[in-house]
């Protein structure tokens, strides 16, 4: 049997790695939403690095995750910040080969089906509520993407940026559509089955979300915008007290009441001290997501 230890820290309860591969826990994300990776990697066999190839067809280069850089001066302020919150809105705008999209994945999500006209270079966003999006695509780039958007009467140009890589599978990706069907709050309330399929799928999108960071080869990991229930150190995993949970995440069920049914089976699961920490890890990110891992077999 390992020494597993727990430690309870107000206002966190903290699922801690052995004493004997103790690190210093210097990545604690309450201050700060994205932490900046020291072991990094190249990116694996997972991923596809659209850099490398000779030439990438025009639906085959937009599916990757875009992230809005820049835009037209006097509609920059009303894309990047939400005014009602006071919150900047971190627009993305994620496509996939499978024809599906998601948009906005840490603000305001929306999701649905894509296509593009490669002659009038049309891009279609349809969403899942039967809306549409149209943008035009201006210039395309593997790493650089300026799309035109018609807000009102105005024309609006926005710039995205990308890592120009992309999973070979689009399902293992935490952005797709399929690992965020548990954020669309229920009109109705759900049966205990019901709600702990939906903390499944919270868990898997954030194992998902350090697998990937860990395949890309990335120098950091961002949470911000992203509804959750955990608090994350550098080997170790924690929950808040039930005053301090994530209203976003509180959100992503039917009411509070249920949101609470599902943050105790994740506290139990940690509290229990049945979560064994890798022995060798090849990085923090990657033992984060085993242990993530093992919390969704235990749910």
């Amino acid at each position: 049997m390992k020494n597993k230890c727990l430690f309870i820290l107000f206002p966190l309860v903290f699922a801690f790695c052995s004493q004997k591969h103790h690190r210093i826990l210097n990545s604690y994300s309450q201050n700060s939403d994205t932490v900046t990776l020291s072991e990094t990697n190249g990116p694996d066999s997972s991923v596809v690095s659209l850099k490398s190839e000779r030439s990438v067809a025009l639906m085959d280069a937009l599916c990757q995750l875009w992230k809005m850089d820049d835009a037209s001066s006097n509609y920059f302020d009303y894309l990047m910040w939400d005014s009602a919150t006071n919150s900047r809105k971190y627009p993305e705008l994620a496509l996939f080969k499978d024809q599906t999209f998601t948009e906005n994945a840490r603000c305001c999500l929306k999701m649905g089906k894509c296509k593009v006209n490669k002659k009038s270079r049309i891009l279609e966003l349809d969403y899942v509520d039967g809306s549409q999006g149209l943008y035009s695509v201006s210039k395309i780039y593997i790493q650089k993407l300026d799309l035109v958007k018609l807000i009102g009467s105005d024309q609006v140009d926005i710039k995205f940026v990308s890592d120009g890589m992309c999973r070979k599978d689009p399902v293992e990706d935490p952005f797709h559509p399929y690992n965020n069907r548990w954020r669309i709050r229920p009109s109705h309330p759900e049966s205990e089955k019901q709600i702990m399929d939906r903390l499944r799928g919270c868990v898997h999108f954030y194992s998902l979300l350090f697998g990937d960071v860990y395949s890309r080869g990335s120098r950091e990991i961002s949470y911000s915008g992203l509804p959750c229930c955990f608090q994350w150190y550098n080997g170790g995993i924690g929950v808040p007290q039930e005053l301090d949970l994530d209203s976003n995440w509180i959100n992503c069920f039917y009411s509070e009441k249920q949101a609470l049914t599902a943050y105790h089976a994740v506290r139990r699961i940690i509290e229990s001290r049945s979560l064994d920490w890798p022995e060798h890890p090849t990085s923090w990110v990657t033992e984060t997501k085993d242990v993530l891992d093992q919390i969704y077999s235990k749910l």
